[in-house]
């Protein structure tokens, strides 16, 4: 009997203590858009090459949306490219650079429709633009490689989700878009009349944590860029396995697939650390003349304090896991 009722005293104070333990805390939220170049994230997140229960990649419709959801505390992290990342610690948003992704060299582009075939014809003509992209740095360059001046054209403010209907539904003549876009709209015929081949090193990939995420949640942050290397690697080493899988949601073929991503470089770990690293980091002093442009287009107020916007802790860390094993 005594032991009967030690027993049940028992089970009622264990399910006492479960009821008031803490639950486990929800998974690490990444934001990532449509942009091609997150395919290494969304691709680890599928084969799990990241933990689950600790990482959880979002798919967004747009990086205006990433932008928006993580500035309001609803994402932890984001792929951003390095623009938006200055725009929003600009704005004053506590943020870390812990990563570089992925640099453009063609990926993005200003795409149009028959006749227009180089920029001086979008003269009079509607462009449109996702609000706060980096598509704002290509539309500058362009303008730069040709007679065109800014109220030469009419620029309407368009999610990347509206963009490809706008410019087959006429209503616009070009957009300034990305991939996989970019190739969809080529392989329908219409033209490319300026890409980011022209502005080498200018649109680069960022991953950005909040700074509170990044001191809690640390241990996570290198699983996810752990996950992020192994994708990486998939990518070069089983490149038609890696384009079966993300191919169908581009609406591209796998061969379009793959041709896509000739437009753009992966950065590794190594890579990524390297450029993170120092006083001033290399990604810093390689971008003060884009943070001057910004400044110019008056996309930021002055340039960003980049000792406090780089740490280098969770690549270097990540890199050390991934030089070890799984």
């Amino acid at each position: 009997m005594y032991n009967a009722f030690v027993a049940a005293a028992f089970g009622i104070a264990m399910m006492f203590l479960a009821g008031c333990s803490e639950a486990p805390p929800l998974p690490l939220s990444v934001g990532v858009s449509p942009w091609i170049g997150n395919d290494p994230f969304v691709f680890a997140y599928e084969r799990r090459y990241v933990d689950r229960s600790r990482v959880k990649v979002v798919e967004l419709a747009s990086s205006s949306q990433a932008l928006r959801t993580l500035d309001n505390g609803l994402l932890d992290a984001a792929a951003l490219t390095l623009d938006e990342a200055l725009r929003l610690a600009d704005k004053g948003a506590a943020i870390r650079i812990v990563a570089v992704l992925a640099m453009s060299h063609g990926a993005d582009a200003i795409v149009a429709r028959s006749p227009i075939t180089r920029p001086a014809q979008l003269k009079g003509k509607r462009i449109g633009i996702e609000d706060g992209s980096a598509g704002r740095l290509v539309l500058a360059r362009m303008m730069e490689t040709s007679p065109l001046r800014s109220n030469d054209v009419l620029l309407l403010r368009l999610e990347a989700s509206q963009q490809e209907d706008a410019l087959r539904d006429g209503w616009v003549d070009a957009i300034v878009t990305f991939e996989p876009m970019k190739s969809r709209l080529q392989g329908d015929g219409y033209q490319v009349i300026f890409d980011s081949s022209a502005m080498p090193g200018e649109i680069i990939d960022v991953l950005v944590v909040r700074a509170d995420v990044l001191e809690r949640r640390l241990e996570d942050i290198v699983d996810l860029l752990a996950g992020w290397q192994r994708g990486v690697t998939a990518l070069h080493t089983t490149p038609e396995a890696f384009a079966d899988l993300l191919a169908p949601s581009t609406s591209l073929t796998p061969a379009q697939y793959r041709a896509a991503l000739d437009g753009l470089t992966f950065v590794t770990l190594e890579q990524s650390t390297e450029l993170l690293s120092g006083q001033p980091a290399p990604l810093a002093a390689r971008h003060t003349g884009l943070a001057k442009l910004m400044v110019d287009l008056e996309m930021i107020d002055g340039p960003p304090d980049w000792r406090t916007l780089i740490v280098d802790t969770a690549a270097r860390a990540a890199m050390k896991r991934t030089e070890s094993g799984p």
